[in-house]
């Protein structure tokens, strides 16, 4: 998975969705075009989905949210990915990824 095909899908698991942007055309003002997209969770709007993995303030959260049973494949996750690293000494992108795996989105 690439690094925005994995934001995405975490960002969906966290219950984000993506909404188009739609501005007037400079061109035809009578006129719509896309600007983008921004991510939505309830009244919030976002131009980024949070930063998964770079930030343990956005991962940590996520995990948390998750039944024990995410939660502990998780762990394992890390213990078979890093044999040399529990579960509180992985990176954001470690945890990340080890969700992703716990929760089927990503392959081993």
């Amino acid at each position: 998975m690439t690094t925005d095909e994995k934001i995405k899908a975490l960002a969906e698991l966290d219950g984000w969705s993506q909404e188009q942007v739609f501005e007037q055309s400079f061109s035809d003002p009578s006129k719509q075009v896309t600007s983008g997209f921004r991510w939505c969770k309830g009244g919030v709007k976002l131009r980024r989905a949070p930063d998964y993995l770079t930030s343990y303030d956005a991962i940590i959260p996520l995990i948390q949210k998750q039944d024990i049973y995410i939660r502990n494949k998780v762990e394992d996750v890390i213990e078979e990915t890093a044999p040399s690293c529990f579960w509180y000494d992985a990176t954001p992108t470690q945890l990340a990824d080890a969700l992703l795996i716990a929760t089927g989105r990503m392959k081993l």
